[in-house]
């Protein structure tokens, strides 16, 4: 029996190449600009058709469904979404996963392509659509949720994420609102608390955060605005709140700075540094070299390398010995100059032996643009005791490319900075190969030849 012939059953979408849009089986709609007064008979515009119906797959229910706009939730890192199943915003596991990808992903109904390039985190909402293609089907996601907008020194703080006040009983207070700019002062992409803030700590509240009591690190306010304290956010059990605390001087440990060498192969990681002293208007090397350790400098995040990429530094051995040398073993606390060569490109050297990453040389276009032209030329190298060296580390690719095929993935460009290290590429201007199989090779080409082969999922 065909669908047209049970009068319950409905065409949401209609796939057939080379058909006229109004001959295809999707319901029509009309405005109805008129009817007449003597039979009736109504005057019609504005036909169309419907558009933007997207399926969902079933997982444990019968059938799958159909909607407009679909609500999803974030189910992990990964990219993995399900339809919110109600009010609590949980997820319905009565649906398939659709998965999150940066790619396009034409006639694949188990996959929704990222409008914002990035995969969304666990927990994250948004919704999925369809796009309006009458011969294929493309499927979209949106998020749900913007960004913490606060202001600098010059935007008005009218543009700053508002903060509303609750009321007895859990409503908005709308006549007791602040902005985001109250307490948080962006300077140089790091985050530091405002002397101006008002912060007063409630014995009544039953929230996790709960500031210190102390003294003010000064007699008096400071002269300069932002006034800048070093902080440090801890968990205490005995409360189970988290609390900042601040280091008032004196007895303090000082701050130890440094340029890195990231030197992270299939032999393990050798990556060092030069320890840095600031002279008030320059970074200058100190003639001592330090181990870095990758494993314990994860989360930083940075978006160059080189000379002039200097980082906050913590020691976490000393006289650590690395194949014969011994030096003092220190991890990456934060990026404080991220002033460098601006991490642009990747250029491959092997694949891990599990094939969950790929191993390679930072490239830069502001050393060489395009890089693959001249990939030597290109690599971003830092000094270490007058010595210059590249910066080898492995990189992530999104989770729908498969290093584990034929591919070698030769050369990448940036994809994300914020996810720490290691950090993530994906392929040049992908193309499919051949219809016949998964292989894409980069649109990007040196003499008639692509730069590139890439392997999707």
């Amino acid at each position: 029996m065909k669908v047209g012939d049970q009068p319950d059953h409905k065409v949401y979408r209609e796939h057939t190449s080379g058909v006229p849009i109004e001959w295809k089986a999707t319901q029509k709609g009309f405005l109805v600009s008129d009817q007449s007064t003597t039979d009736a008979r109504y005057t019609y515009t504005n036909a169309g058709d419907e558009v933007g119906w997207v399926f969902w797959q079933k997982n444990t229910r019968s059938i799958g469904a159909w909607g407009q706009i679909i609500p999803v939730v974030a189910t992990d890192d990964e990219g993995s979404i399900r339809p919110i199943a109600d009010q609590n915003l949980g997820a319905d596991t009565s649906f398939a996963v659709k998965t999150v990808v940066t790619s396009a992903a034409t006639n694949d109904h188990t996959k929704a392509m990222s409008v914002t390039g990035s995969l969304p985190a666990s927990g994250d909402y948004g919704f999925v659509v369809q796009t309006v293609d009458q011969d294929t089907y493309e499927i979209l996601w949106f998020p749900a949720s913007s960004s913490v907008i606060k202001c600098d020194n010059v935007t008005p703080t009218t543009y700053s994420t508002k903060i509303y006040g609750v009321q007895a009983g859990g409503a908005v207070d709308p006549s007791n609102v602040g902005t985001f700019d109250d307490f948080l002062f962006i300077e140089s992409n790091e985050a530091c608390i405002q002397a101006t803030a008002k912060i007063r700590q409630s014995t009544t509240k039953k929230g996790p955060l709960s500031l210190e009591a102390s003294s003010f690190p000064s007699l008096s306010p400071p002269d300069e605005t932002p006034y800048t304290v070093e902080t440090k956010c801890a968990f205490d059990s005995t409360t189970a709140k988290w609390r900042w605390y601040t280091r008032i001087g004196g007895g303090g440990l000082s701050k130890v700075y440094a340029r890195i060498r990231w030197n992270y192969d299939l032999e393990g990681d050798l990556s060092e540094g030069e320890i840095m002293t600031y002279s008030g208007t320059e970074w200058q090397p100190s003639g001592t070299a330090i181990w870095i350790s990758w494993d314990l400098s994860k989360t930083t995040r940075f978006e160059t390398a080189g000379n002039d990429t200097v980082f906050e530094v913590e020691k976490e051995k000393e006289n650590f010995n690395r194949r014969g040398i011994v030096r003092d073993l220190y991890s990456v606390v934060r990026c404080k100059s991220d002033a460098g060569c601006r991490i642009s490109h990747f250029k491959t050297d092997s694949k891990s032996l599990d094939y969950s990453y790929l191993i390679g040389f930072l490239l830069s276009s502001e050393n060489y643009n395009p890089p693959w032209e001249a990939a030597e030329t290109a690599k971003i190298k830092t000094t270490i005791l007058n010595q210059q060296y590249d910066n080898v580390m492995p990189a992530r690719v999104p989770k729908e490319w498969n290093l584990a095929g034929d591919a070698f993935f030769e050369y990448l460009e940036i994809w994300e900075h914020q996810k720490g290290l290691p950090l993530y590429f994906r392929p040049i201007e992908p193309l499919k190969a051949d219809n016949t199989s998964n292989l894409y090779e980069s649109r990007r080409q040196i003499g008639g030849v692509s730069i590139a082969n890439y392997c999707m999922v």
